[in-house]
Protein backbone atom coordinates (compact mmCIF):
# COMPACT_ATOMS: atom_id res chain seq x y z
CA UNK A 1 0.00 0.00 0.00
CA UNK A 2 3.03 2.83 1.03
CA UNK A 3 4.31 1.77 -2.53
CA UNK A 4 1.02 2.82 -4.63
CA UNK A 5 0.95 5.67 -2.35
CA UNK A 6 4.40 7.01 -3.23
CA UNK A 7 4.29 6.23 -7.00
CA UNK A 8 1.05 8.11 -6.77
CA UNK A 9 2.15 11.40 -4.90
CA UNK A 10 5.45 11.08 -7.43
CA UNK A 11 3.28 11.53 -10.48
CA UNK A 12 0.96 14.16 -8.94
CA UNK A 13 4.34 15.96 -7.71
CA UNK A 14 5.59 16.05 -11.02
CA UNK A 15 2.22 17.28 -12.46
CA UNK A 16 1.38 14.27 -14.55
CA UNK A 17 -1.93 12.70 -15.27
CA UNK A 18 -2.28 9.69 -16.39
CA UNK A 19 -3.04 9.81 -20.93
CA UNK A 20 -5.42 9.02 -22.64
CA UNK A 21 -4.07 6.02 -24.71
CA UNK A 22 -4.76 4.78 -28.44
CA UNK A 23 -3.44 2.21 -31.29
CA UNK A 24 -0.95 3.91 -33.10
CA UNK A 25 1.11 0.90 -34.13
CA UNK A 26 -1.00 -2.71 -35.02
CA UNK A 27 0.23 -5.95 -34.95
CA UNK A 28 0.74 -6.87 -38.93
CA UNK A 29 2.71 -10.19 -38.31
CA UNK A 30 4.23 -12.40 -35.53
CA UNK A 31 7.35 -14.22 -37.37
CA UNK A 32 7.50 -17.57 -35.24
CA UNK A 33 10.45 -20.47 -36.16
CA UNK A 34 9.87 -24.04 -35.06
CA UNK A 35 12.44 -25.10 -32.18
CA UNK A 36 13.64 -21.17 -31.79
CA UNK A 37 13.33 -19.07 -29.19
CA UNK A 38 14.72 -15.89 -26.90
CA UNK A 39 15.46 -13.39 -29.65
CA UNK A 40 18.24 -11.06 -28.39
CA UNK A 41 20.89 -9.68 -29.09
CA UNK A 42 20.16 -7.29 -32.03
CA UNK A 43 22.11 -5.38 -34.41
CA UNK A 44 20.71 -2.97 -37.15
CA UNK A 45 21.66 -2.41 -40.71
CA UNK A 46 21.18 -0.04 -43.52
CA UNK A 47 18.56 -2.76 -44.89
CA UNK A 48 18.05 -5.58 -42.62
CA UNK A 49 18.25 -6.24 -39.01
CA UNK A 50 19.51 -9.56 -37.74
CA UNK A 51 18.72 -11.47 -34.01
CA UNK A 52 20.30 -14.07 -32.23
CA UNK A 53 18.59 -16.96 -30.95
CA UNK A 54 18.64 -20.29 -29.05
CA UNK A 55 16.68 -23.13 -29.37
CA UNK A 56 14.94 -25.74 -27.12
CA UNK A 57 16.00 -28.73 -28.88
CA UNK A 58 18.10 -31.31 -27.34
CA UNK A 59 21.47 -31.99 -29.85
CA UNK A 60 21.26 -35.58 -31.14
CA UNK A 61 24.74 -37.20 -30.76
CA UNK A 62 25.15 -37.25 -34.17
CA UNK A 63 24.68 -33.42 -34.07
CA UNK A 64 27.16 -32.73 -31.12
CA UNK A 65 29.63 -35.45 -33.41
CA UNK A 66 28.85 -32.59 -36.76
CA UNK A 67 29.42 -29.28 -34.66
CA UNK A 68 32.74 -31.06 -33.07
CA UNK A 69 33.78 -31.91 -37.28
CA UNK A 70 32.27 -28.20 -37.57
CA UNK A 71 34.88 -26.79 -34.94
CA UNK A 72 38.01 -28.88 -36.76
CA UNK A 73 37.06 -27.23 -39.97
CA UNK A 74 36.97 -23.84 -38.79
CA UNK A 75 40.95 -24.21 -37.01
CA UNK A 76 42.17 -26.03 -39.86
CA UNK A 77 40.79 -23.46 -42.47
CA UNK A 78 42.35 -20.52 -39.84
CA UNK A 79 45.47 -22.24 -39.67
CA UNK A 80 45.52 -22.71 -43.73
CA UNK A 81 44.71 -18.89 -44.35
CA UNK A 82 47.16 -17.45 -41.57
CA UNK A 83 50.31 -19.91 -42.09
CA UNK A 84 49.34 -22.25 -45.27
CA UNK A 85 49.80 -25.14 -43.77
CA UNK A 86 50.32 -26.75 -39.89
CA UNK A 87 53.97 -27.38 -40.58
CA UNK A 88 54.49 -23.84 -41.49
CA UNK A 89 52.40 -22.94 -38.26
CA UNK A 90 54.58 -25.34 -36.10
CA UNK A 91 57.69 -23.77 -37.61
CA UNK A 92 56.78 -20.55 -36.85
CA UNK A 93 56.12 -21.36 -33.19
CA UNK A 94 59.38 -22.89 -32.90
CA UNK A 95 60.61 -19.79 -34.36
CA UNK A 96 59.24 -17.85 -31.29
CA UNK A 97 60.17 -20.23 -28.96
CA UNK A 98 63.73 -19.54 -29.89
CA UNK A 99 63.21 -16.04 -29.75
CA UNK A 100 61.40 -16.64 -26.18
CA UNK A 101 64.18 -18.92 -24.97
CA UNK A 102 66.70 -16.21 -25.78
CA UNK A 103 64.86 -13.19 -23.95
CA UNK A 104 64.57 -15.03 -21.49
CA UNK A 105 68.05 -15.86 -21.16
CA UNK A 106 69.39 -12.40 -21.26
CA UNK A 107 66.88 -10.98 -18.63
CA UNK A 108 66.30 -13.43 -16.16
CA UNK A 109 67.89 -13.60 -12.76
CA UNK A 110 70.40 -16.36 -12.39
CA UNK A 111 68.70 -18.05 -9.72
CA UNK A 112 65.37 -18.47 -12.27
CA UNK A 113 67.33 -19.33 -14.97
CA UNK A 114 68.70 -22.19 -12.56
CA UNK A 115 65.62 -23.36 -11.67
CA UNK A 116 63.73 -22.99 -15.48
CA UNK A 117 66.31 -22.88 -18.14
CA UNK A 118 65.99 -21.41 -21.68
CA UNK A 119 66.31 -24.14 -22.90
CA UNK A 120 62.41 -25.41 -21.45
CA UNK A 121 61.03 -21.79 -22.28
CA UNK A 122 62.12 -22.55 -26.05
CA UNK A 123 60.62 -25.70 -26.19
CA UNK A 124 57.97 -25.19 -24.20
CA UNK A 125 56.28 -22.00 -26.90
CA UNK A 126 55.82 -24.91 -29.57
CA UNK A 127 54.54 -27.39 -27.05
CA UNK A 128 51.83 -25.16 -25.49
CA UNK A 129 50.55 -24.14 -28.51
CA UNK A 130 50.21 -26.84 -30.31
CA UNK A 131 48.16 -28.21 -27.13
CA UNK A 132 45.92 -25.21 -27.41
CA UNK A 133 45.33 -26.68 -31.29
CA UNK A 134 44.46 -29.43 -30.52
CA UNK A 135 42.45 -28.57 -27.56
CA UNK A 136 40.15 -26.47 -29.32
CA UNK A 137 39.96 -29.21 -32.44
CA UNK A 138 39.28 -31.98 -29.85
CA UNK A 139 36.58 -29.11 -27.73
CA UNK A 140 34.87 -31.63 -24.94
CA UNK A 141 30.86 -31.16 -25.66
CA UNK A 142 28.32 -32.28 -22.63
CA UNK A 143 25.75 -34.84 -24.14
CA UNK A 144 23.15 -32.49 -22.67
CA UNK A 145 22.49 -28.61 -23.41
CA UNK A 146 23.40 -25.85 -20.67
CA UNK A 147 19.98 -24.41 -19.59
CA UNK A 148 17.66 -24.14 -22.61
CA UNK A 149 20.82 -23.94 -25.23
CA UNK A 150 20.73 -26.19 -28.04
CA UNK A 151 21.64 -24.87 -31.61
CA UNK A 152 22.25 -21.37 -31.51
CA UNK A 153 22.38 -18.92 -34.76
CA UNK A 154 20.93 -15.46 -36.06
CA UNK A 155 17.72 -14.66 -38.24
CA UNK A 156 18.26 -11.90 -40.30
CA UNK A 157 14.85 -9.97 -41.04
CA UNK A 158 15.23 -7.70 -44.23
CA UNK A 159 13.21 -4.99 -45.53
CA UNK A 160 10.72 -6.55 -47.29
CA UNK A 161 9.98 -9.11 -44.63
CA UNK A 162 11.62 -11.87 -46.02
CA UNK A 163 14.06 -13.96 -43.74
CA UNK A 164 17.25 -15.98 -43.55
CA UNK A 165 17.78 -18.22 -40.49
CA UNK A 166 21.76 -19.50 -39.97
CA UNK A 167 23.24 -21.81 -37.03
CA UNK A 168 25.93 -21.16 -35.84
CA UNK A 169 26.42 -24.01 -33.87
CA UNK A 170 25.79 -25.99 -30.45
CA UNK A 171 25.43 -24.07 -26.97
CA UNK A 172 27.22 -21.41 -28.70
CA UNK A 173 24.60 -18.40 -27.89
CA UNK A 174 25.43 -15.18 -29.74
CA UNK A 175 27.32 -12.58 -27.70
CA UNK A 176 27.75 -9.33 -30.01
CA UNK A 177 26.57 -9.23 -34.31
CA UNK A 178 27.03 -6.16 -36.21
CA UNK A 179 26.80 -5.27 -39.48
CA UNK A 180 29.33 -3.98 -42.13
CA UNK A 181 28.55 -0.11 -42.40
CA UNK A 182 27.31 -0.92 -46.24
CA UNK A 183 25.10 -3.63 -44.94
CA UNK A 184 26.90 -7.05 -46.90
CA UNK A 185 28.14 -8.51 -44.14
CA UNK A 186 27.27 -9.43 -40.42
CA UNK A 187 30.02 -10.26 -37.87
CA UNK A 188 28.73 -12.45 -35.49
CA UNK A 189 30.48 -13.23 -31.91
CA UNK A 190 29.28 -16.45 -30.03
CA UNK A 191 30.28 -17.47 -26.65
CA UNK A 192 31.89 -21.13 -26.69
CA UNK A 193 33.40 -20.50 -23.28
CA UNK A 194 33.64 -24.40 -21.07
CA UNK A 195 34.36 -25.47 -17.68
CA UNK A 196 36.77 -28.28 -17.23
CA UNK A 197 36.65 -30.99 -15.06
CA UNK A 198 38.22 -28.90 -12.18
CA UNK A 199 35.44 -26.07 -12.79
CA UNK A 200 38.13 -23.80 -14.59
CA UNK A 201 36.19 -21.41 -17.04
CA UNK A 202 37.87 -21.41 -20.29
CA UNK A 203 36.98 -18.73 -22.81
CA UNK A 204 36.81 -19.32 -26.41
CA UNK A 205 34.91 -16.85 -28.54
CA UNK A 206 34.12 -18.19 -32.78
CA UNK A 207 33.58 -15.45 -34.80
CA UNK A 208 31.42 -15.62 -38.08
CA UNK A 209 31.03 -13.65 -41.02
CA UNK A 210 28.20 -14.08 -43.06
CA UNK A 211 27.24 -12.72 -45.95
CA UNK A 212 23.77 -11.14 -45.77
CA UNK A 213 22.02 -11.07 -49.21
CA UNK A 214 22.80 -15.19 -49.20
CA UNK A 215 23.24 -16.48 -45.54
CA UNK A 216 26.31 -17.91 -46.03
CA UNK A 217 28.92 -18.06 -43.66
CA UNK A 218 31.86 -16.63 -45.71
CA UNK A 219 34.59 -17.73 -43.01
CA UNK A 220 34.77 -18.44 -39.35
CA UNK A 221 37.47 -18.43 -36.43
CA UNK A 222 37.97 -19.19 -32.70
CA UNK A 223 39.94 -17.72 -30.17
CA UNK A 224 40.77 -17.90 -27.06
CA UNK A 225 40.15 -15.11 -24.67
CA UNK A 226 37.99 -13.09 -27.08
CA UNK A 227 34.89 -12.02 -25.76
CA UNK A 228 32.34 -9.02 -25.29
CA UNK A 229 31.74 -6.86 -28.41
CA UNK A 230 33.16 -6.77 -32.19
CA UNK A 231 33.12 -4.02 -34.48
CA UNK A 232 33.84 -3.34 -38.10
CA UNK A 233 36.41 -0.62 -38.41
CA UNK A 234 35.65 2.07 -41.11
CA UNK A 235 38.05 0.50 -43.07
CA UNK A 236 37.08 -2.71 -44.17
CA UNK A 237 38.34 -5.17 -40.88
CA UNK A 238 36.83 -6.27 -37.98
CA UNK A 239 38.04 -5.25 -34.64
CA UNK A 240 37.80 -7.47 -31.66
CA UNK A 241 39.09 -8.06 -27.75
CA UNK A 242 41.41 -9.98 -26.42
CA UNK A 243 40.20 -10.09 -23.09
CA UNK A 244 41.69 -12.19 -20.14
CA UNK A 245 40.28 -11.51 -16.96
CA UNK A 246 42.98 -13.11 -14.73
CA UNK A 247 44.72 -9.69 -14.99
CA UNK A 248 48.51 -10.92 -15.50
CA UNK A 249 48.07 -10.41 -19.87
CA UNK A 250 47.70 -7.64 -22.02
CA UNK A 251 44.49 -7.08 -22.98
CA UNK A 252 44.39 -5.52 -26.40
CA UNK A 253 42.07 -4.66 -29.69
CA UNK A 254 43.63 -6.71 -32.72
CA UNK A 255 42.04 -6.82 -36.32
CA UNK A 256 41.08 -8.60 -39.16
CA UNK A 257 42.00 -7.75 -42.54
CA UNK A 258 38.92 -9.00 -44.23
CA UNK A 259 40.10 -8.83 -47.73
CA UNK A 260 43.03 -11.62 -46.88
CA UNK A 261 41.37 -12.98 -43.54
CA UNK A 262 44.22 -12.50 -41.82
CA UNK A 263 44.55 -11.76 -38.11
CA UNK A 264 46.78 -8.26 -38.74
CA UNK A 265 50.27 -7.58 -37.23
CA UNK A 266 48.86 -4.42 -35.65
CA UNK A 267 47.19 -4.44 -32.20
CA UNK A 268 46.36 -2.30 -29.64
CA UNK A 269 47.26 -3.16 -26.33
CA UNK A 270 45.07 -1.62 -23.62
CA UNK A 271 43.68 -1.14 -19.86
CA UNK A 272 40.51 -2.13 -20.44
CA UNK A 273 37.13 -1.06 -18.25
CA UNK A 274 35.48 -4.60 -16.91
CA UNK A 275 32.02 -3.03 -16.97
CA UNK A 276 29.41 -5.82 -16.71
CA UNK A 277 27.35 -7.70 -14.31
CA UNK A 278 23.20 -8.17 -13.81
CA UNK A 279 20.78 -5.69 -12.66
CA UNK A 280 16.81 -6.39 -12.13
CA UNK A 281 17.83 -9.24 -13.70
CA UNK A 282 19.24 -7.98 -17.01
CA UNK A 283 22.78 -8.75 -18.00
CA UNK A 284 24.38 -5.72 -18.91
CA UNK A 285 27.84 -4.82 -20.69
CA UNK A 286 28.81 -1.49 -20.69
CA UNK A 287 30.76 -0.45 -24.20
CA UNK A 288 34.73 -0.62 -24.34
CA UNK A 289 35.21 1.27 -27.63
CA UNK A 290 33.28 2.73 -30.81
CA UNK A 291 34.29 3.85 -33.52
CA UNK A 292 33.37 7.83 -34.73
CA UNK A 293 31.21 8.30 -37.51
CA UNK A 294 33.49 8.74 -40.32
CA UNK A 295 35.72 6.90 -39.18
CA UNK A 296 38.62 9.67 -37.93
CA UNK A 297 38.80 8.62 -34.19
CA UNK A 298 38.63 5.30 -31.98
CA UNK A 299 37.51 5.56 -28.26
CA UNK A 300 38.06 3.17 -25.94
CA UNK A 301 36.97 3.15 -22.06
CA UNK A 302 40.30 2.52 -19.83
CA UNK A 303 39.52 0.90 -16.44
CA UNK A 304 40.32 3.95 -14.60
CA UNK A 305 37.19 5.53 -16.40
CA UNK A 306 38.97 7.31 -18.79
CA UNK A 307 38.28 7.80 -22.47
CA UNK A 308 40.94 7.33 -24.72
CA UNK A 309 40.45 8.87 -27.70
CA UNK A 310 42.78 7.42 -30.55
CA UNK A 311 43.26 8.59 -33.85
CA UNK A 312 42.33 5.79 -36.53
CA UNK A 313 43.96 4.26 -38.68
CA UNK A 314 46.81 5.54 -37.68
CA UNK A 315 46.33 4.32 -33.54
CA UNK A 316 47.51 7.46 -32.46
CA UNK A 317 46.30 8.33 -28.92
CA UNK A 318 45.21 11.88 -29.15
CA UNK A 319 43.55 12.85 -25.83
CA UNK A 320 42.09 11.79 -22.58
CA UNK A 321 38.50 12.48 -21.09
CA UNK A 322 37.54 11.96 -17.56
CA UNK A 323 34.31 10.54 -18.32
CA UNK A 324 33.41 8.16 -15.44
CA UNK A 325 32.16 4.64 -16.40
CA UNK A 326 28.97 4.28 -18.58
CA UNK A 327 28.25 4.60 -22.83
CA UNK A 328 29.39 7.32 -25.02
CA UNK A 329 27.13 8.64 -28.01
CA UNK A 330 28.80 10.90 -31.06
CA UNK A 331 26.72 13.23 -33.50
CA UNK A 332 26.26 11.59 -36.61
CA UNK A 333 29.21 14.01 -38.38
CA UNK A 334 31.48 12.91 -35.80
CA UNK A 335 31.69 16.58 -34.60
CA UNK A 336 30.38 15.80 -30.96
CA UNK A 337 30.79 13.19 -28.15
CA UNK A 338 28.57 13.22 -24.94
CA UNK A 339 29.61 11.22 -22.20
CA UNK A 340 27.25 9.06 -19.82
CA UNK A 341 28.24 11.95 -17.20
CA UNK A 342 26.36 14.16 -19.53
CA UNK A 343 29.63 16.55 -20.52
CA UNK A 344 29.67 17.52 -24.45
CA UNK A 345 33.15 18.01 -25.78
CA UNK A 346 33.80 19.25 -29.23
CA UNK A 347 36.67 16.31 -31.10
CA UNK A 348 38.22 18.63 -33.31
CA UNK A 349 39.00 21.39 -30.32
CA UNK A 350 39.26 18.75 -28.06
CA UNK A 351 37.93 20.59 -25.49
CA UNK A 352 34.73 20.25 -23.56
CA UNK A 353 31.55 22.55 -24.49
CA UNK A 354 28.72 22.23 -22.06
CA UNK A 355 27.42 19.77 -18.77
CA UNK A 356 23.73 18.53 -18.59
CA UNK A 357 23.61 19.33 -15.62
CA UNK A 358 24.72 22.41 -14.97
CA UNK A 359 23.05 23.44 -18.52
CA UNK A 360 19.56 22.65 -17.25
CA UNK A 361 20.51 23.16 -13.47
CA UNK A 362 19.99 19.60 -12.32
CA UNK A 363 21.20 19.34 -8.56
CA UNK A 364 20.85 15.71 -8.74
CA UNK A 365 22.02 13.96 -12.38
CA UNK A 366 21.39 10.20 -12.23
CA UNK A 367 23.51 9.99 -15.57
CA UNK A 368 22.74 9.63 -19.35
CA UNK A 369 21.05 6.41 -20.37
CA UNK A 370 20.83 6.74 -23.66
CA UNK A 371 21.41 9.79 -26.25
CA UNK A 372 20.38 10.99 -29.94
CA UNK A 373 21.43 14.04 -31.81
CA UNK A 374 19.42 15.21 -34.14
CA UNK A 375 19.91 18.39 -36.12
CA UNK A 376 20.30 20.94 -33.25
CA UNK A 377 18.92 19.17 -30.86
CA UNK A 378 20.24 16.47 -28.57
CA UNK A 379 17.87 14.28 -26.98
CA UNK A 380 18.98 12.10 -23.80
CA UNK A 381 17.11 9.93 -21.56
CA UNK A 382 18.70 9.47 -17.55
CA UNK A 383 18.50 6.45 -15.51
CA UNK A 384 15.30 6.97 -14.14
CA UNK A 385 13.21 7.23 -17.69
CA UNK A 386 12.96 10.92 -18.01
CA UNK A 387 12.84 12.31 -21.42
CA UNK A 388 14.97 16.08 -21.89
CA UNK A 389 15.39 18.19 -25.54
CA UNK A 390 18.55 19.90 -25.36
CA UNK A 391 19.82 22.88 -28.08
CA UNK A 392 22.94 22.57 -29.27
CA UNK A 393 25.48 23.40 -28.09
CA UNK A 394 24.36 25.09 -25.18
CA UNK A 395 22.31 22.21 -23.65
CA UNK A 396 19.86 24.70 -22.91
CA UNK A 397 16.66 22.27 -22.00
CA UNK A 398 13.55 22.68 -24.64
CA UNK A 399 11.21 20.24 -23.69
CA UNK A 400 11.21 16.89 -21.07
CA UNK A 401 9.01 14.07 -20.15
CA UNK A 402 6.32 13.31 -17.60
CA UNK A 403 5.79 10.43 -15.21
CA UNK A 404 4.16 8.47 -17.51
CA UNK A 405 5.55 9.12 -20.33
CA UNK A 406 9.22 7.59 -19.16
CA UNK A 407 11.63 5.76 -21.63
CA UNK A 408 14.56 3.87 -21.27
CA UNK A 409 16.25 4.02 -25.64
CA UNK A 410 15.46 6.66 -28.09
CA UNK A 411 14.19 5.26 -31.35
CA UNK A 412 12.29 7.77 -33.69
CA UNK A 413 10.11 6.63 -36.35
CA UNK A 414 11.49 7.71 -39.56
CA UNK A 415 9.32 10.78 -40.22
CA UNK A 416 10.04 12.17 -36.63
CA UNK A 417 6.70 11.91 -35.61
CA UNK A 418 6.62 9.42 -32.71
CA UNK A 419 9.44 7.61 -30.08
CA UNK A 420 9.26 4.26 -29.73
CA UNK A 421 11.16 2.56 -26.29
CA UNK A 422 11.18 -0.17 -23.93
CA UNK A 423 10.25 0.47 -20.31
CA UNK A 424 9.14 -1.31 -17.21
CA UNK A 425 5.56 -1.63 -16.78
CA UNK A 426 4.37 0.75 -13.68
CA UNK A 427 2.13 -2.59 -12.21
CA UNK A 428 2.49 -6.21 -12.09
CA UNK A 429 5.88 -8.30 -12.50
CA UNK A 430 8.62 -6.28 -13.19
CA UNK A 431 10.81 -9.94 -13.50
CA UNK A 432 9.58 -12.57 -16.12
CA UNK A 433 11.43 -16.17 -16.76
CA UNK A 434 11.14 -18.25 -19.29
CA UNK A 435 12.44 -21.72 -19.04
CA UNK A 436 14.37 -22.82 -16.10
CA UNK A 437 16.93 -20.22 -15.94
CA UNK A 438 16.24 -17.45 -17.90
CA UNK A 439 14.87 -14.71 -16.31
CA UNK A 440 15.16 -10.72 -17.59
CA UNK A 441 12.91 -7.71 -16.21
CA UNK A 442 9.62 -7.49 -17.70
CA UNK A 443 9.64 -4.61 -20.53
CA UNK A 444 6.51 -3.46 -22.75
CA UNK A 445 6.51 -1.22 -25.30
CA UNK A 446 6.00 2.78 -25.35
CA UNK A 447 4.73 4.90 -28.04
CA UNK A 448 5.35 8.85 -27.51
CA UNK A 449 3.93 11.83 -29.26
CA UNK A 450 7.59 12.78 -30.84
CA UNK A 451 6.90 16.91 -30.33
CA UNK A 452 5.23 16.92 -26.87
CA UNK A 453 6.59 13.59 -25.18
CA UNK A 454 3.54 12.41 -24.29
CA UNK A 455 2.28 9.21 -23.85
CA UNK A 456 0.34 7.65 -26.49
CA UNK A 457 -0.04 4.30 -26.29
CA UNK A 458 1.45 1.23 -24.94
CA UNK A 459 2.07 -2.01 -26.53
CA UNK A 460 1.73 -4.84 -23.91
CA UNK A 461 0.59 -8.07 -25.93
CA UNK A 462 4.19 -9.99 -25.65
CA UNK A 463 5.34 -13.36 -25.09
CA UNK A 464 5.96 -12.53 -22.21
CA UNK A 465 7.85 -9.82 -22.80
CA UNK A 466 9.73 -7.41 -25.23
CA UNK A 467 13.47 -7.61 -25.26
CA UNK A 468 14.40 -5.69 -28.43
CA UNK A 469 13.06 -3.07 -30.75
CA UNK A 470 14.02 -0.99 -33.98
CA UNK A 471 12.20 0.50 -36.95
CA UNK A 472 12.67 -1.15 -40.56
CA UNK A 473 11.62 1.27 -43.11
CA UNK A 474 7.86 2.22 -41.45
CA UNK A 475 7.18 -1.14 -40.15
CA UNK A 476 8.04 -1.16 -36.12
CA UNK A 477 10.23 -4.43 -35.47
CA UNK A 478 9.56 -6.02 -31.24
CA UNK A 479 11.20 -9.18 -30.56
CA UNK A 480 10.40 -11.05 -27.58
CA UNK A 481 10.74 -14.61 -26.63
CA UNK A 482 9.10 -16.80 -29.24
CA UNK A 483 9.50 -14.71 -32.13
CA UNK A 484 10.01 -11.18 -34.13
CA UNK A 485 6.31 -8.86 -34.11
CA UNK A 486 5.98 -7.00 -36.76
CA UNK A 487 3.66 -3.76 -36.32
CA UNK A 488 2.57 -0.85 -38.91
CA UNK A 489 1.43 2.40 -38.31
CA UNK A 490 -2.51 3.13 -38.84
CA UNK A 491 -3.65 5.21 -41.60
Amino acid sequence: MKRVVFFLGFALALGASRPLLREVYSLQKYLKFEGKFYFTPMAEGPQALAFGYVSKVKPTEEELKAARERLKRIVDEGIRRQYGSYERYYKEMERVGEEAGEKYRREAPAIIRDIMPPSLIKEAVPFFMKAMVLMVRNLPYVSTPIGNFGETGVVILKDDLSLKVISLGINEPVEDLEFSPDGRLLGVLSDMSYEDEKGKLHILGKVSLVEVETGKVLAQWIFREVRRELHFTPDGKLALLYYPLDGKRQRKIFFINLETLKIEDQALPLNFFNGEGKMEGISFKEPIMKFSPGGKYLTVMLSEGILQVFSYPGLKPLFKIKAGYGPWFFSPEGKYLLTSAGELWDLSSRSPVGNVARSTGMKRFAGIFDALFAGDYLYITDRIGFLRKLSLPSLRQVASSVFYSRISWIKFSPDGRYIVSLFRPLRGRSLVSYGKRLRVRKNVVKVLDGKSFELVQVIEDLTPTALNHSFLGEKLIVSDFEGLRVYERRK
